[in-house]
């Protein structure tokens, strides 16, 4: 949410970390890679709904914490405060309906300034929910983006960001230098007869990799790290039972606290077939999926901001309103904020 300028593509590298951290880096890859800015969160959930009748894919961005940051790989030489900087990082969300995913890489979209991207004029609407506090008194805000006509949405953006997303995984093989040149020409062979490196059934997205049968288990180690020698067990854990608590240790909930539903990870598996390597996130023909993220540590000093300018920040906002909403923004159009509408006219 109000994130910075866009990444270099062509020197993008994923970093060392494994297991869920991996998973984050490559397989959430519905918006685009940038930098940090100054408008940063301490947590995220992303929410995925599938309509396959409308060909529609719904989801709620909830940024939990949010805050001006204080340090920046980019940094402000224009003379801005850290504040100043997330001011004006939260208009462009207000305005142009920029949205974020926040992970160890960044992700980021606005549909104003990328307006001539295919793949964001026909497909992506998004609705600006507001600000908020949640029950921990945080500062927080959400939004709805509806992506239009998915199966068509889905081969265009992998069209624009297949040879980035490729060359992600080229760290598994070299951390320094990515894959080897006659890798490379496989791809773009695979990438010129049609093969599609980009798929999703509903909720469940795939990286198809055209890869010697020799760069596969680097390429799993890479993604699933201590999992990548088990096989994946689709079954949930058996809970072991747990001794009654006595009086003394029962613990109080704070007036007005809710307890968060556990939150069930994901199916994450890498597979051989044939000539390709197959990354899998989610349950094939499954309709919702939630994803957290936690992101880092912020302050005060933004919500303190907002409210010496009177920003309207609704208080005590619990989870079970935002689904709400969110189920009501699925019998509805989006509402556009004024700069994408404008846009559109």
């Amino acid at each position: 949410m109000g994130v910075g300028a866009k990444m270099n593509r062509s020197s993008a590298h994923l970093g060392s970390r494994r297991g869920q951290g991996a998973l984050l880096r490559i397989a959430c890859w519905l918006p685009l890679l940038v930098l940090t800015a100054c408008l940063e969160f301490e947590q995220q959930e992303l929410h995925l709904r599938y309509d396959a009748e409308a060909d529609r894919m719904d989801m709620l961005f909830v940024y939990r914490g949010l805050y001006a940051a204080e340090s920046n790989p980019m940094p402000v030489r224009d003379g801005r405060s850290p504040i100043d900087k997330a001011l004006s990082d939260l208009e462009k969300v207000r305005e142009h309906g920029a949205f974020a995913f926040k992970s160890p890489m960044n992700f980021r979209v606005d549909p104003v300034e990328e307006a001539e991207e295919d793949w964001v004029r026909r497909h992506i609407d998004v609705e600006y929910g507001g600000l908020f506090t949640d029950p921990k008194g945080r500062l927080c805000g959400y939004q709805f983006v509806r992506i239009r006509d998915f199966g068509a949405f889905v081969p265009r953006f992998a069209q624009a960001h297949q040879e980035l997303l490729f060359s992600l995984f080229g760290a598994a093989v070299d951390q320094e230098n990515g894959w080897p040149e006659a890798a490379r020409e496989v791809f773009a062979g695979y990438v010129e007869q049609g093969g599609p490196v980009i798929t999703a059934d509903g909720c469940c997205f795939e990286v198809r990799l055209p890869i010697r049968a020799q760069d596969h288990a680097p390429v799993q180690r890479y993604v699933l790290g201590d999992r990548a020698a088990e096989p994946f067990d689709a079954k949930p854990a058996t809970r072991k039972a747990q001794p009654a608590a006595g009086p003394k240790r029962v613990k109080r909930r704070r007036r007005g606290a809710v307890k968060a539903a556990p939150s069930k990870p994901n199916e994450l598996t890498v597979r051989r077939d044939g000539d390709l390597t197959i990354v899998r996130y989610g349950t094939p023909g499954s309709t919702s999926m939630r994803v957290d993220v936690e992101c880092g540590e912020g302050d005060t000093k933004l919500i303190n901001e907002l409210r010496k300018r009177d920003e309207p920040i609704e208080a005590g906002v619990p989870d079970q309103a935002l689904s709400r909403r969110f189920a009501e923004f699925g019998e509805r159009d989006a509402v556009l904020p004024p700069g994408l509408a404008e846009l559109r006219r």
